[in-house]
């Protein structure tokens, strides 16, 4: 009887113009008198709201949620996430509005129930966030967006793409020691990569590098240790292209730091290592020559 109230009383709010209100009397209709005319009804008057929505309005966000709770109730979960994702195509790829993306994401997240939908959500948001980053050439903030993306779908191709050629840029502009402290991390965390063509690549770069770097600080433990990483990867990664120039400066300042410690014949047999990489090398070539 008292659902019956309300659904009369919804059908009064619609005739008045009065929409919002109506919804409620739907609702209320609906939890205390079930049927399927009033199951109906509501639905319907969801749709409508759904249809018009306004993704930078709250209230109409609001009804995305609301439709959230009626998954088994004649919503299908995979229409909300279809919504999901067309609000951010809408904002964020569309618009270019990172900001707005940002806060509409986070009301989602304090309000939204459903974790499934969380997630899906949340994968989407954190991975277009991170190819906003990257076109902006923003390469710390989109490695951050891509890695929380990997944490939720680690077997996602796109990203684990994105992912790498992220960190490719990153390590264009960064010293050598910081790139090296994303691959340790992700030699450990993200095994999905480990094995990308990509970064396999900046991973021997960056040993190489930071090999020669070691050295001329006068850390022979560490330049030892990085260097056998690079001859190793070199070794197991034939078709990877090998930086010349870098070979040149790593190893000659490998042959530097023994060649003053008085260890003239490991100096010898550094830069004739060195060669091998790059044969065609002329600092490592005169650097040889003055031992004769």
């Amino acid at each position: 009887m008292i659902g019956m109230l309300y659904l009369n009383s919804a059908i009064d709010y619609l005739n008045k113009s009065e929409p919002a209100n109506a919804y409620k009397q739907f609702e209320k209709a609906f939890i205390l008198y079930p049927s399927s005319k009033t199951q109906y009804l509501l639905l319907a008057h969801l749709n409508s709201f759904l249809t018009i929505m306004d993704y930078h309005n709250p209230a109409d966000l609001g009804y995305l949620i609301k439709a959230n709770r009626l998954v088994g109730f004649g919503v299908d979960r995979e229409r909300i996430v279809a919504y999901l994702q067309d609000m951010i195509n809408e904002v964020l790829v569309k618009e270019q509005d990172l900001t707005e993306m940002q806060y509409i994401y986070d009301y989602m997240q304090e309000y939204l129930p459903d974790e499934v939908l969380m997630k899906e959500f949340s994968f989407q948001f954190y991975y277009e966030a991170g190819k906003f980053h990257f076109n902006d050439e923003q390469y710390w903030k989109a490695l951050t967006s891509f890695e929380t993306a990997y944490s939720l779908k680690p077997e996602e191709k796109n990203n684990q793409n994105y992912l790498t050629r992220a960190l490719a840029g990153y390590s264009l502009d960064t010293n050598p020691a910081m790139v090296l402290e994303k691959i340790n991390l992700y030699d450990s965390a993200y095994l999905e990569i480990v094995d990308n063509e990509i970064y396999l690549a900046i991973k021997q770069h960056v040993c190489l590098e930071f090999f020669g770097e070691a050295f001329q600080l006068q850390d022979g433990e560490n330049g030892e240790h990085y260097m056998a990483i690079f001859e190793e990867m070199v070794d197991q990664h034939p078709n990877i292209t090998i930086n010349f120039l870098a070979v040149g400066r790593s190893y000659s300042s490998a042959a530097i730091y023994y060649y003053r410690k008085g260890q003239v014949q490991k100096s010898r047999k550094i830069l004739e290592k060195g060669l091998t990489y790059a044969p065609h090398n002329l600092e490592m070539k005169l650097k040889l020559k003055s031992f004769e």
